[in-house]
């Protein structure tokens, strides 16, 4: 993978340390791949002055069809947005809880109910 940001890419490619976090594919129902999600981490390099270039993260989409769009996110960009899917997921699990607890209640008010 040769990073790049927009159209042009990183001077020294070779010296950048790249590595696929997560391929995620979603199949049509043909069990053919309909979507797929892949992110990729580059590490925090040196450059040649000894600069430390930071690192950042791609998160890259592609369709049925192949076409692909890849978006750069720095390190801020990519726990940001972490954080916040972390957030509404801990409010998906609350959720799931408090319509588990109703429908539980439902029932035990239904059974006890029907027996008297």
């Amino acid at each position: 993978m040769r990073p790049y940001i927009g159209n042009d890419f990183i001077a020294e490619p070779e010296s950048v340390i790249s590595m696929r976090i997560v391929d995620i594919v979603h199949f049509d129902q043909n069990k053919r791949p309909s979507s797929t999600l892949n992110v990729d981490d580059v590490l925090p390099t040196t450059d040649a002055k000894g600069y430390i270039a930071k690192g950042s993260f791609y998160l890259s989409v592609k369709d049925a069809v192949g076409k692909k769009i890849t978006i750069k996110l720095t390190d801020m960009e990519a726990i940001d947005l972490a954080k916040r899917i972390d957030a509404c997921y801990q409010n998906h699990v609350y959720t799931e809880m408090q319509l588990q607890a109703s429908r539980t209640r439902d029932y035990s008010e239904r059974a006890s109910g029907s027996a008297g």
